[in-house]
């Protein structure tokens, strides 16, 4: 029968406590001071996020000219701005003070394990955001601004944008990009952990389908087109997600298909110690037999 030690450690909760009023203080206080920073900035920041429209509106030589039919909508939308640049410039910091929380009682593979999730969190999120940026919004702006270009002598349609509008199309589409963005990490930190299996994601397969126009349906506005690429990319990103766990319980099988059996690993061990040791005793007999000759001599 075996006995397992157990070791308790006592645990100072008042200085716990006082980490947690210093990290919370340092968080709003940094959450603070850059939404007065965005607030100062909102005019920068309104065109920055508008400017996929804007440019391609230039490129088809067609001014446009953002409409604000009530009283609070510039205002409104201004708010809308700087919380959503707040919240993403300080989400970093955020986990960076929860990261550094609850590092100290982590073992040291679970310390190499979160900061690859982290880092390949960040990797995933900078990409996206650039490619959202660069290519999918000029895109979606020139498939929403085709439509517009469809006058007949029927029908005159004269674009006019309202400003509110068009943010909160925009801020949707980071969203649902950002949410697309975490989801190969998250299945893959479910597999690695076996929470799930690969099998169980095979099997399941029809039901992500379900998920993904669900997800569509609450991040993107209410247009089909947007829907269906929300629902394309989530659904991409989880096909991509299966395959890379398909293919590592492929390598992870041929490792242990080729792996030696355990007394030829125990052999290998002992024998390279005694290789070691040979080797350490003829380089000390020759040191020996070396300060002998020159004592003769």
């Amino acid at each position: 029968m075996v006995l397992l030690r157990t070791y308790d450690f006592p645990l100072n909760w008042q200085l716990i406590v006082k980490e947690c009023k210093i990290r919370l203080g340092w968080s709003l206080f940094s959450l603070s001071v850059t939404w007065l920073s965005c607030y100062c900035f909102s005019s920068e920041l309104v065109y920055l996020f508008t400017k996929p429209f804007v440019s391609l509106c230039f490129q088809h030589s067609y001014h446009l000219i953002f409409l604000c039919s009530q009283i609070t909508e510039a205002f409104h939308t201004t708010m809308a701005i700087t919380l959503i640049t707040c919240m993403y410039s300080c989400m970093p910091l955020i986990l960076y003070q929860i990261w550094c929380f609850c590092i100290p009682a982590c073992f040291l593979y679970q310390r190499i394990r979160s900061n690859a999730c982290l880092f390949e969190s960040l990797i995933w999120f900078v990409l996206t955001m650039y490619l959202t940026f660069t290519y999918l919004l000029p895109h979606i702006g020139s498939f929403l601004y085709g439509f517009h270009q469809t006058s007949t002598v029927l029908l005159q349609l004269h674009l006019q944008p309202k400003i509110s509008d068009s943010i909160t199309l925009i801020i949707q589409i980071l969203l649902g990009v950002t949410f697309c963005s975490q989801i190969p990490l998250v299945a893959k930190q479910l597999l690695s952990s076996k929470i799930i299996s690969v099998s169980t994601c095979i099997k399941f397969r029809r039901f992500f389908l379900l998920f993904s126009v669900l997800m569509a349906a609450l991040l993107s506005p209410p247009d089909l087109s947007c829907q269906l690429i929300t629902t394309i990319a989530t659904l991409t990103c989880l096909e991509l997600a299966i395959v890379y766990a398909i293919f590592c319980y492929v390598y992870q099988s041929k490792l242990t298909l080729f792996a030696p059996p355990n007394g030829s690993d125990i052999l290998n061990k002992s024998s390279r110690k005694n290789i070691s040791s040979l080797l350490a005793n003829t380089l000390s007999f020759l040191a020996k037999l070396n300060t002998i000759v020159l004592k003769k001599k």
